[in-house]
């Protein structure tokens, strides 16, 4: 049990330290993408790029169900199977996406679907949105055939470390260029193009790096490897379902306030949404959990997964809690700072994207577990039911309220799917107390994120400017962690932080020496 906690506790560093340098790149970045193309043509590819993420749909969910596998083989030591294995799902990947593709060409070229009508727009726009879309849709295939692989690979071989470390040098080579690229005032066309480019890279460096990581990984020109994918067609179709409902969830707020209020408000929904979902993917506990939750389940650990269970759930929702709460109660001041005061649209909104990401928070371990022991068709109606409410609700108050409408639609879907059944459904299977674990987190963390709101007001009392209440939340925050880590990990909890820091303390004044 000590390897596999020794596995996701790297893993999930090494993803932090990934997604840290995306949000510091973010912060640098969108006020320079905004400036350069102007506030609509930014709100135009925020709508866009959503729209072109429902190619990942072309997957099919053979991705999801190719990882798990590999899982299984890797733990049995069967590296010729998982080579078969990589080498159908992307012959069968490559069919489907050029079939996709070209199902989508025509069905633009003779006008079966209008961007014009389904975004709301006209003129000059609509001949932009098209040439954005089809650009960003042939570089989106590309990541998909063999990016999704990749990732499926690294994370099945539990070697998730390594890829999170190939992804911090590439977003920190990205990013700086990205923002070089940016003060030269490009096109919003020129910047598809910039991103797409350097996403193509991204894919044939990890797979060059896969070649030389794995020295048994080959490519097979044999179609006759695609029937190693045909068992996995039933797993996957539960995974494409669960990605088709995910990505509706995700994808068509951005059509509907399109469609409704204008692609101008998309940016002031991204801003709030990023606030909070950046720092929340930089803390995948339970996504790196999943090879260790997989090997479990096939050598029918299922103790071992009851206390893995329980010592993930805790980690992911009070590092994320500790996180969002303190972006919620500065919430105005970072946006004001960020991107200007115009784009804060007060507190029930950023209050509704808290809410949101902690749903997501506790979602997050629930789901990792169902998917590693295959009980995903369970998921699927509710999954379904969650979409329904989601869209009505959205559109509805969308209509009458705008923008709040569309995130309570958000929330009001999520709130039945995540909240109350996935739980449920976990514990069917193993002996699980979900509610009197969140009970347990919830009470201990009352007292430091009440206390912090209470400085924060005090503080807003004796400064009037932003920039000098965020200077004073540096120390704030601080003291606030500090409180957390004292009030809300358990002893056992701090003993292992402690051991983990001297560790790395050894070892960086040994690589000094």
């Amino acid at each position: 049990m000590v390897g596999y906690i020794e596995k996701i506790s790297l893993s999930a560093v090494t993803n932090s330290l990934t997604t840290i340098i995306s949000v510091i790149s973010s912060i640098i970045t969108v006020p320079l993408f905004m400036r350069a193309v102007g506030l609509e043509d930014y709100g135009l590819y925020l709508v866009i790029t959503s729209l072109v993420g429902f190619v990942s749909l072309t997957d099919i969910g053979i991705t999801a169900a190719v990882t798990n596998k590999i899982g299984y083989l890797a733990a049995e030591k069967k590296y010729e199977e998982i080579t078969w294995l990589l080498s159908g799902a992307i012959w069968f990947l490559l069919s489907i996406v050029v079939l996709f593709g070209i199902f989508l060409v025509i069905l633009f070229l003779v006008d079966i679907i209008s961007l014009n009508l389904l975004l709301g727009i006209s003129g000059n726009t609509a001949t932009l949105a098209q040439n954005l879309f089809f650009i960003l849709l042939f570089f989106a295939a590309v990541n998909v055939l063999i990016g999704g692989i990749l990732n499926s690979l690294f994370r099945g071989m539990n070697e998730m470390p390594t890829y999170n470390t190939l992804q911090f040098i590439y977003i920190i080579l990205y990013s700086a260029s990205f923002i070089l690229f940016l003060l030269s005032k490009p096109s919003i066309t020129q910047i598809a193009f910039f991103q797409g480019g350097c996403l193509s890279l991204r894919v044939i460096f990890l797979f060059a790096f896969a070649k030389r990581r794995f020295y048994w990984l080959k490519f097979t020109k044999k179609l006759v490897c695609i029937r190693d994918i045909l068992p996995l067609l039933s797993h996957s179709l539960s995974f494409f379902l669960l990605s088709f409902f995910n990505s509706l969830i995700s994808k068509t707020d951005f059509l509907v306030i399109s469609h409704i209020v204008g692609v101008a408000f998309a940016p002031i929904y991204s801003f709030a949404d990023k606030l909070f979902r950046l720092p929340a993917q930089a803390i995948q506990v339970s996504d790196a959990s999943l090879p260790s939750i997989t090997a479990l389940h096939q050598l029918h650990r299922y103790n071992d997964m009851v206390i893995l269970y329980g010592r993930v759930l805790r980690m992911h929702i009070i590092f994320r809690l500790t996180i969002l709460w303190f972006l919620f109660v500065y919430s105005q001041e970072i946006i004001t700072i960020w991107v200007g005061k115009e784009f804060f649209y007060g507190y029930l909104f950023t209050g509704s994207f808290l809410f949101l990401y902690l749903i997501y928070s506790w979602v997050g371990p629930h789901f990792e577990f169902i998917n590693a022991m295959f009980k995903q068709k369970a998921e699927l109606v509710p999954m379904a039911m969650n979409v329904a409410i989601n869209l009505a609700i959205s559109i509805l108050l969308g209509i009458k309220i705008g923008l709040l409408g569309i995130i309570f639609g958000t929330l009001a879907g999520n709130l039945f799917t995540n909240v109350i059944y996935l739980p449920r459904l976990l514990s069917r299977y193993l002996p699980i107390r979900p509610w009197y674990e969140l009970a347990k987190i919830l009470k201990s963390f009352f007292f430091p994120g009440f206390l912090l709101w209470v400085v924060y007001y005090v503080t807003n009392i004796i400064f009037s400017e932003a920039m000098h209440i965020l200077f004073s939340a540096s120390v704030v925050g601080c003291a606030y962690v500090f409180l957390v880590y004292l009030l809300v990990f358990s002893s056992e909890e701090r003993r292992f932080f402690l051991f983990k820091l001297q560790r790395y303390s050894r070892f960086f004044q040994q690589k000094v020496v």
